[in-house]
């Protein structure tokens, strides 16, 4: 199972807003990431794999132009 929070989940547990034992489940394992803004150098590298996901189409290639990797960084 995966789950994602943007929440400090310690915090909205003392809260009361958040189950102790749910959170204990599910914190086997914790990754801290930041926010996709904050790893601007990520765009081009999930923009390429986007791209380059086969798609079905024999012999069709997508690629990003410079133009849209400029909106994506934005």
């Amino acid at each position: 199972m995966l789950a994602s929070t943007d929440r400090d989940l310690t915090s909205v547990i003392r809260q009361g807003l958040f189950r102790e034992d749910l959170c204990y489940r599910l914190s086997t394992i914790t990754l801290d990431l930041p926010q996709r803004r904050e790893r601007r150098s990520d765009v081009d590298l999930l923009a390429t794999h986007v791209a380059t996901v086969p798609d079905g189409r024999v012999g069709f290639r997508r690629r990003i132009g410079d133009g849209a990797r400029g909106v994506l960084r934005r």
